[in-house]
Protein backbone atom coordinates (compact mmCIF):
# COMPACT_ATOMS: atom_id res chain seq x y z
CA UNK A 1 0.00 0.00 0.00
CA UNK A 2 1.40 3.39 -1.00
CA UNK A 3 1.30 6.02 1.71
CA UNK A 4 -0.31 9.30 0.63
CA UNK A 5 -0.31 12.47 2.73
CA UNK A 6 -1.00 16.11 1.76
CA UNK A 7 -0.55 15.23 -1.91
CA UNK A 8 2.77 13.46 -1.36
CA UNK A 9 3.02 9.80 -2.32
CA UNK A 10 5.35 6.88 -1.66
CA UNK A 11 8.79 7.72 -0.30
CA UNK A 12 8.05 11.47 -0.28
CA UNK A 13 4.94 10.85 1.84
CA UNK A 14 7.02 8.84 4.32
CA UNK A 15 9.53 11.68 4.59
CA UNK A 16 6.71 14.18 5.10
CA UNK A 17 4.97 12.01 7.70
CA UNK A 18 8.16 11.34 9.69
CA UNK A 19 9.15 15.02 9.60
CA UNK A 20 5.79 16.19 10.96
CA UNK A 21 5.77 13.38 13.54
CA UNK A 22 9.23 14.42 14.76
CA UNK A 23 8.09 18.04 14.99
CA UNK A 24 4.96 17.10 16.94
CA UNK A 25 7.02 15.13 19.45
CA UNK A 26 9.46 18.04 19.88
CA UNK A 27 8.23 19.72 23.07
CA UNK A 28 10.81 22.52 22.84
CA UNK A 29 8.95 24.30 20.02
CA UNK A 30 5.55 25.92 20.44
CA UNK A 31 2.68 24.65 18.31
CA UNK A 32 2.19 28.12 16.83
CA UNK A 33 5.81 28.22 15.65
CA UNK A 34 5.49 24.71 14.22
CA UNK A 35 2.41 25.62 12.21
CA UNK A 36 4.03 28.84 10.97
CA UNK A 37 7.11 26.96 9.76
CA UNK A 38 5.07 24.16 8.18
CA UNK A 39 3.14 26.74 6.19
CA UNK A 40 6.44 28.01 4.85
CA UNK A 41 7.51 24.48 3.96
CA UNK A 42 10.08 23.98 6.73
CA UNK A 43 10.51 21.34 9.38
CA UNK A 44 10.24 23.18 12.70
CA UNK A 45 12.88 20.94 14.28
CA UNK A 46 15.39 21.43 11.48
CA UNK A 47 14.80 25.19 11.28
CA UNK A 48 15.30 25.53 15.05
CA UNK A 49 18.36 23.30 15.42
CA UNK A 50 20.20 24.56 12.36
CA UNK A 51 19.24 28.20 12.87
CA UNK A 52 17.29 28.82 9.67
CA UNK A 53 16.12 32.40 10.11
CA UNK A 54 15.10 35.52 8.15
CA UNK A 55 18.75 36.38 7.48
CA UNK A 56 19.64 33.10 5.79
CA UNK A 57 16.38 31.36 4.82
CA UNK A 58 16.62 32.59 1.23
CA UNK A 59 19.61 30.27 0.84
CA UNK A 60 17.93 27.18 2.25
CA UNK A 61 15.75 24.61 0.51
CA UNK A 62 12.48 24.08 2.38
CA UNK A 63 11.91 20.50 3.51
CA UNK A 64 8.56 20.00 1.84
CA UNK A 65 9.71 21.39 -1.52
CA UNK A 66 12.74 19.11 -1.36
CA UNK A 67 10.59 16.04 -0.66
CA UNK A 68 8.43 16.85 -3.70
CA UNK A 69 11.51 16.59 -5.90
CA UNK A 70 11.83 12.86 -5.25
CA UNK A 71 12.85 11.10 -7.39
CA UNK A 72 15.21 13.82 -8.59
CA UNK A 73 16.88 11.33 -10.93
CA UNK A 74 13.56 10.07 -12.27
CA UNK A 75 13.47 6.42 -13.34
CA UNK A 76 17.26 6.25 -13.08
CA UNK A 77 17.09 6.56 -9.29
CA UNK A 78 16.76 2.78 -9.11
CA UNK A 79 20.29 2.48 -10.47
CA UNK A 80 21.72 3.76 -7.19
CA UNK A 81 18.95 2.74 -4.81
CA UNK A 82 19.90 -0.89 -5.50
CA UNK A 83 23.38 -1.67 -4.11
CA UNK A 84 23.69 -4.80 -6.25
CA UNK A 85 22.78 -3.03 -9.48
CA UNK A 86 25.25 -0.22 -8.88
CA UNK A 87 28.01 -2.83 -8.49
CA UNK A 88 27.46 -3.97 -12.08
CA UNK A 89 26.80 -0.50 -13.52
CA UNK A 90 30.04 0.84 -12.05
CA UNK A 91 32.14 -2.20 -13.00
CA UNK A 92 34.80 0.04 -14.65
CA UNK A 93 35.28 1.61 -11.20
CA UNK A 94 35.22 -1.68 -9.25
CA UNK A 95 38.43 -0.85 -7.39
CA UNK A 96 36.50 1.91 -5.63
CA UNK A 97 33.66 -0.38 -4.53
CA UNK A 98 33.70 -3.00 -1.76
CA UNK A 99 34.16 -6.63 -2.79
CA UNK A 100 30.79 -8.36 -3.20
CA UNK A 101 30.90 -12.05 -2.26
CA UNK A 102 27.32 -13.32 -1.93
CA UNK A 103 23.68 -12.39 -2.38
CA UNK A 104 21.10 -14.00 -0.09
CA UNK A 105 17.63 -14.26 -1.59
CA UNK A 106 14.86 -16.11 0.26
CA UNK A 107 17.32 -18.57 1.77
CA UNK A 108 19.19 -19.07 -1.51
CA UNK A 109 22.89 -18.19 -1.55
CA UNK A 110 24.10 -16.72 -4.84
CA UNK A 111 27.74 -16.20 -5.72
CA UNK A 112 28.81 -12.71 -6.78
CA UNK A 113 31.78 -11.61 -8.95
CA UNK A 114 34.35 -11.05 -6.19
CA UNK A 115 33.81 -14.40 -4.47
CA UNK A 116 36.91 -16.67 -4.75
CA UNK A 117 36.51 -19.72 -7.02
CA UNK A 118 37.18 -22.21 -4.22
CA UNK A 119 34.32 -20.90 -2.07
CA UNK A 120 31.09 -22.88 -2.38
CA UNK A 121 27.58 -21.38 -2.43
CA UNK A 122 26.40 -22.76 0.90
CA UNK A 123 26.82 -22.16 4.62
CA UNK A 124 30.16 -23.98 4.56
CA UNK A 125 31.35 -21.61 1.88
CA UNK A 126 30.30 -18.56 3.90
CA UNK A 127 32.03 -19.98 7.00
CA UNK A 128 35.19 -20.71 5.00
CA UNK A 129 35.18 -17.19 3.56
CA UNK A 130 34.62 -15.73 7.03
CA UNK A 131 37.61 -17.65 8.41
CA UNK A 132 39.72 -16.33 5.55
CA UNK A 133 38.54 -12.72 5.68
CA UNK A 134 38.20 -12.64 9.53
CA UNK A 135 35.35 -10.16 9.24
CA UNK A 136 32.49 -9.58 6.77
CA UNK A 137 29.67 -7.08 6.29
CA UNK A 138 26.03 -7.97 5.65
CA UNK A 139 23.73 -5.25 4.32
CA UNK A 140 20.39 -4.86 2.59
CA UNK A 141 20.42 -4.51 -1.17
CA UNK A 142 18.02 -1.59 -0.92
CA UNK A 143 18.08 0.79 2.02
CA UNK A 144 20.11 3.59 3.53
CA UNK A 145 21.38 5.05 6.81
CA UNK A 146 22.96 1.73 7.74
CA UNK A 147 19.63 0.11 8.62
CA UNK A 148 19.79 -3.68 8.77
CA UNK A 149 23.61 -3.70 8.75
CA UNK A 150 25.45 -6.60 10.42
CA UNK A 151 29.12 -7.11 11.17
CA UNK A 152 30.10 -10.76 11.41
CA UNK A 153 33.53 -11.97 12.51
CA UNK A 154 35.52 -14.85 13.98
CA UNK A 155 36.69 -14.20 17.54
CA UNK A 156 36.63 -17.27 19.80
CA UNK A 157 33.46 -18.20 17.95
CA UNK A 158 31.20 -16.45 15.49
CA UNK A 159 30.32 -12.90 16.52
CA UNK A 160 27.44 -10.92 14.98
CA UNK A 161 27.30 -7.24 15.96
CA UNK A 162 29.49 -7.99 19.00
CA UNK A 163 27.25 -10.85 20.17
CA UNK A 164 28.76 -14.36 20.15
CA UNK A 165 26.57 -17.11 18.72
CA UNK A 166 27.00 -20.87 18.37
CA UNK A 167 27.71 -22.18 14.87
CA UNK A 168 24.27 -23.82 14.49
CA UNK A 169 22.64 -20.43 14.95
CA UNK A 170 24.56 -19.01 11.97
CA UNK A 171 22.55 -21.26 9.67
CA UNK A 172 19.27 -19.93 11.11
CA UNK A 173 20.56 -16.37 10.90
CA UNK A 174 21.49 -16.69 7.21
CA UNK A 175 18.22 -18.46 6.34
CA UNK A 176 16.20 -15.60 7.83
CA UNK A 177 17.89 -12.98 5.65
CA UNK A 178 16.33 -11.89 2.36
CA UNK A 179 17.74 -9.56 -0.31
CA UNK A 180 21.04 -9.14 1.52
CA UNK A 181 24.62 -8.78 0.34
CA UNK A 182 27.72 -10.24 1.97
CA UNK A 183 30.63 -7.94 1.25
CA UNK A 184 34.08 -7.16 2.53
CA UNK A 185 34.16 -5.23 5.79
CA UNK A 186 35.95 -1.92 5.36
CA UNK A 187 38.26 -0.47 7.99
CA UNK A 188 38.86 3.26 7.88
CA UNK A 189 42.20 5.01 7.40
CA UNK A 190 44.52 5.05 10.42
CA UNK A 191 44.30 8.84 10.68
CA UNK A 192 40.49 8.61 10.89
CA UNK A 193 40.49 5.48 13.05
CA UNK A 194 42.66 7.29 15.57
CA UNK A 195 39.93 9.89 16.04
CA UNK A 196 37.26 7.23 16.63
CA UNK A 197 37.39 3.52 15.80
CA UNK A 198 33.93 2.26 16.81
CA UNK A 199 32.27 3.52 13.60
CA UNK A 200 33.37 3.76 9.97
CA UNK A 201 33.30 7.61 9.99
CA UNK A 202 32.08 8.26 6.48
CA UNK A 203 32.56 11.11 4.06
CA UNK A 204 29.52 12.40 2.12
CA UNK A 205 30.17 14.14 -1.20
CA UNK A 206 27.32 15.69 -3.20
CA UNK A 207 27.68 15.99 -6.97
CA UNK A 208 25.25 17.73 -9.31
CA UNK A 209 25.30 17.21 -13.08
CA UNK A 210 23.11 19.87 -14.69
CA UNK A 211 22.01 19.57 -18.32
CA UNK A 212 24.77 20.11 -20.89
CA UNK A 213 27.20 21.10 -18.12
CA UNK A 214 30.17 19.50 -16.44
CA UNK A 215 29.37 17.89 -13.06
CA UNK A 216 30.39 19.78 -9.95
CA UNK A 217 30.88 18.99 -6.28
CA UNK A 218 28.46 21.33 -4.53
CA UNK A 219 28.95 20.20 -0.93
CA UNK A 220 30.36 17.60 1.44
CA UNK A 221 30.84 16.79 5.08
CA UNK A 222 32.66 14.34 7.33
CA UNK A 223 30.90 12.27 10.00
CA UNK A 224 32.40 10.81 13.18
CA UNK A 225 30.56 8.54 15.57
CA UNK A 226 30.64 9.00 19.35
CA UNK A 227 29.69 7.00 22.43
CA UNK A 228 26.57 9.17 22.58
CA UNK A 229 25.52 8.35 19.01
CA UNK A 230 26.30 4.64 19.40
CA UNK A 231 27.11 2.33 16.50
CA UNK A 232 24.68 4.18 14.22
CA UNK A 233 26.97 6.94 12.98
CA UNK A 234 24.15 8.20 10.76
CA UNK A 235 22.00 9.08 13.77
CA UNK A 236 21.84 12.86 14.09
CA UNK A 237 21.89 12.79 17.91
CA UNK A 238 25.49 12.95 19.04
CA UNK A 239 27.07 12.37 15.63
CA UNK A 240 29.88 14.79 14.88
CA UNK A 241 29.61 16.47 11.49
CA UNK A 242 32.15 18.79 9.91
CA UNK A 243 32.55 20.78 6.73
CA UNK A 244 35.20 19.71 4.23
CA UNK A 245 36.84 22.40 2.13
CA UNK A 246 36.06 21.45 -1.47
CA UNK A 247 39.39 22.61 -2.86
CA UNK A 248 41.83 21.43 -0.18
CA UNK A 249 39.99 18.64 1.65
CA UNK A 250 40.54 20.22 5.06
CA UNK A 251 38.02 19.26 7.75
CA UNK A 252 36.75 22.42 9.45
CA UNK A 253 34.04 23.67 11.79
CA UNK A 254 33.08 20.37 13.52
CA UNK A 255 29.84 20.27 15.52
CA UNK A 256 27.29 17.87 16.97
CA UNK A 257 23.65 18.06 18.01
CA UNK A 258 23.00 17.43 21.72
CA UNK A 259 19.52 17.91 23.20
CA UNK A 260 18.35 19.65 20.01
CA UNK A 261 21.16 22.20 20.21
CA UNK A 262 24.34 22.54 18.15
CA UNK A 263 27.56 22.21 20.11
CA UNK A 264 30.86 23.44 18.65
CA UNK A 265 33.82 21.08 18.93
CA UNK A 266 37.53 21.02 18.24
CA UNK A 267 38.42 17.64 19.74
CA UNK A 268 36.53 14.35 19.78
CA UNK A 269 34.66 14.19 23.11
CA UNK A 270 35.66 10.56 23.75
CA UNK A 271 39.20 10.22 22.36
CA UNK A 272 40.26 13.91 22.70
CA UNK A 273 41.79 13.72 19.21
CA UNK A 274 41.77 16.80 16.98
CA UNK A 275 38.90 16.56 14.50
CA UNK A 276 40.41 18.98 11.99
CA UNK A 277 42.43 16.78 9.62
CA UNK A 278 43.17 16.77 5.90
CA UNK A 279 41.13 14.09 4.15
CA UNK A 280 43.48 11.41 2.74
CA UNK A 281 43.31 10.88 -1.04
CA UNK A 282 41.13 13.97 -1.43
CA UNK A 283 42.37 14.83 -4.93
CA UNK A 284 41.77 11.25 -6.11
CA UNK A 285 38.32 11.16 -4.49
CA UNK A 286 37.21 14.28 -6.35
CA UNK A 287 38.62 13.09 -9.66
CA UNK A 288 37.06 9.62 -9.47
CA UNK A 289 33.61 10.84 -8.36
CA UNK A 290 33.46 13.44 -11.11
CA UNK A 291 34.49 10.75 -13.63
CA UNK A 292 31.71 8.50 -12.35
CA UNK A 293 29.21 11.33 -12.74
CA UNK A 294 30.26 11.79 -16.36
CA UNK A 295 30.14 8.02 -16.92
CA UNK A 296 26.48 7.87 -15.81
CA UNK A 297 25.13 11.31 -16.87
CA UNK A 298 21.54 10.09 -16.51
CA UNK A 299 22.03 10.58 -12.75
CA UNK A 300 22.01 14.31 -12.09
CA UNK A 301 22.07 14.31 -8.30
CA UNK A 302 24.19 11.92 -6.23
CA UNK A 303 25.30 11.87 -2.61
CA UNK A 304 28.30 9.53 -2.34
CA UNK A 305 29.02 7.88 1.02
CA UNK A 306 32.69 6.95 1.24
CA UNK A 307 34.91 5.05 3.63
CA UNK A 308 38.53 6.13 3.32
CA UNK A 309 40.90 3.21 3.88
CA UNK A 310 44.65 3.04 4.43
CA UNK A 311 45.30 2.38 0.75
CA UNK A 312 42.47 4.16 -1.05
CA UNK A 313 38.75 4.75 -0.61
CA UNK A 314 35.53 2.81 -1.22
CA UNK A 315 32.04 3.98 -2.19
CA UNK A 316 29.61 2.16 0.09
CA UNK A 317 26.40 3.90 -0.98
CA UNK A 318 25.05 6.51 -3.37
CA UNK A 319 22.04 8.52 -2.21
CA UNK A 320 19.47 9.89 -4.62
CA UNK A 321 17.95 12.31 -2.07
CA UNK A 322 20.71 13.42 0.28
CA UNK A 323 19.59 14.37 3.80
CA UNK A 324 18.68 17.97 4.63
CA UNK A 325 20.42 17.98 8.00
CA UNK A 326 24.22 18.27 7.94
CA UNK A 327 25.09 19.12 4.34
CA UNK A 328 22.89 22.21 3.74
CA UNK A 329 24.02 23.57 7.08
CA UNK A 330 27.44 24.15 5.49
CA UNK A 331 26.43 24.24 1.82
CA UNK A 332 22.91 25.71 1.41
CA UNK A 333 21.25 24.61 -1.83
CA UNK A 334 20.67 28.16 -3.07
CA UNK A 335 24.01 29.62 -2.02
CA UNK A 336 26.02 27.95 -4.77
CA UNK A 337 25.13 29.39 -8.20
CA UNK A 338 25.45 26.05 -10.00
CA UNK A 339 23.25 24.29 -7.42
CA UNK A 340 20.64 27.06 -7.44
CA UNK A 341 20.36 27.05 -11.23
CA UNK A 342 19.95 23.27 -11.18
CA UNK A 343 17.05 23.39 -8.73
CA UNK A 344 15.34 26.29 -10.47
CA UNK A 345 15.41 24.23 -13.66
CA UNK A 346 13.91 21.29 -11.77
CA UNK A 347 11.15 23.49 -10.35
CA UNK A 348 10.38 24.98 -13.75
CA UNK A 349 9.84 21.50 -15.18
CA UNK A 350 6.64 21.42 -13.13
CA UNK A 351 5.67 25.08 -12.50
CA UNK A 352 2.24 24.32 -11.03
CA UNK A 353 3.71 21.97 -8.45
CA UNK A 354 6.42 24.46 -7.45
CA UNK A 355 4.56 27.74 -7.94
CA UNK A 356 5.24 28.94 -4.39
CA UNK A 357 9.00 28.25 -4.37
CA UNK A 358 9.49 29.68 -7.86
CA UNK A 359 7.74 32.88 -6.83
CA UNK A 360 9.99 33.18 -3.78
CA UNK A 361 13.21 32.52 -5.71
CA UNK A 362 12.34 35.07 -8.36
CA UNK A 363 11.72 37.87 -5.88
CA UNK A 364 14.41 40.50 -5.53
CA UNK A 365 13.84 40.42 -1.76
CA UNK A 366 15.71 37.08 -1.71
CA UNK A 367 13.04 35.41 0.36
CA UNK A 368 13.55 37.38 3.60
CA UNK A 369 9.80 37.76 4.02
CA UNK A 370 9.54 33.98 4.44
CA UNK A 371 9.67 34.13 8.23
CA UNK A 372 8.01 37.50 8.74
Amino acid sequence: MTLSIFGYRGYSANLMFNTIKKDILNKNISILKKIKLWRKGFSATRATIYNINPANCHLQMSDFDYFKLHPINGKYSRWIDDKLLIKYILSPFSEYLPKYFFQIREGEILKLPDCPNDITTDLEGITKLLKREKILALKKISGSLGKGFYKIKIDNGIVINDKTIISDNLNDFIKNLNEYLITEFLISHGKIRKIYSKTANTLRVLIIKDKNKKPQITGNFMRYGTKYSGLEENSAAGTIFAKVDIEKGIVIDPKRVINNKIERLEFHPDTKENLKIIIPYWKEIKEVLLNISEYIPQLEYMGFDIIITDNSFKIIEINSLSSLSFLPYYFPHFQDKYSKEFFIRKFKENPKKYKRILKILEKESKNKELFS
